[in-house]
């Protein structure tokens, strides 16, 4: 389970290619450009050290290019991402959302990534639902889809499920008002953060996937973590939940289809 995904050559770069380098420090406002195809590519610091990343501007894609250390904060410090839909305020161009669920039960999305850092990180596809379209403020659920971990808890001790042709680790909790990123939230908005956190994580680690969302939000819907109407889908990430790492993390491809 330790062991990396099997190596494969990162994607060759345009000559022409310019490159935009974005850094953000806790308690401040994430540094976010649009990427050419309408998405968001943030750095996203909560409590830790100042994260920087570096974006191609053909897009979108993005690279850690700075060590990150782990400090007393027990938990995920950062999460740079590529955003398709609304968060906080910040949104991708002509992507539909928020929109009703019920309009898109089925998104697919690809997560591209490239190396294998020390430290603790996920690779994650991320999905924030609410009962209303919401494109500023605290989602009230969120269903996370890892593609790959390393040293991110324990997850051997969890029941596995098989969803989308796979084997994955499942744990469901209400995240409470104590967490690190709601103390960060607090500080910066002065709003809370409290709700459902679904995580899949796949027990076979991949580098890159293509994900059907439907039979996720499905399996979350059955067991009674999402309710099963009235849901609008805000917004889907896709990047890396960082505890620490060395540079090198990198997505090189996202896509969603609705």
């Amino acid at each position: 389970r330790a062991q990396a995904p099997q190596k494969h050559r990162p994607p060759k770069r345009h000559p022409d290619e310019h490159y935009r380098t974005l850094c953000h420090t806790a308690h401040a406002r994430a540094s976010w450009v649009y990427a050419s195809n309408g998405v968001a590519v943030h750095a996203d610091s909560w409590l830790g050290d100042e994260l920087c990343i570096r974006e191609a501007q053909h897009g979108p894609n993005l690279t850690v290019t700075r060590n990150f250390p782990a400090n007393r904060w027990d938990g995920v410090l950062a999460f740079p991402s590529i955003l398709y839909g609304y968060s906080f305020g910040i949104g991708s161009k002509g992507s539909g959302l928020p929109a009703p669920l019920s309009m898109h039960p089925d998104p697919v999305v690809t997560l591209d990534t490239v190396g294998w850092t020390r430290g603790g990180w996920n690779k994650a596809i991320d999905v924030d639902f609410d009962r209303r379209p919401l494109k500023s403020g605290q989602n009230e659920y969120e269903l996370m889809v890892w593609t790959a971990e390393h040293n991110d808890g324990d997850w051997a001790q969890f029941r596995t499920v098989r969803i989308d042709g796979a084997e994955w680790y499942f744990d469901a909790w209400v995240t409470p008002h104590s967490s690190i990123e709601a103390a960060s939230m607090r500080a910066m908005t002065g709003m809370t953060s409290s709700g459902p956190l679904i995580i899949f994580d796949r027990v076979h680690p991949v580098r890159d996937a293509t994900v059907s969302l439907g039979p996720f939000i499905r399996y979350a819907q059955r067991i009674g973590w999402l309710p099963r109407s009235g849901l609008y889908l805000d917004e889907i990430d896709g990047g890396f939940e960082i505890r620490s790492t060395t540079p090198g993390l990198e997505v090189s491809g996202f896509r969603v289809r609705l």
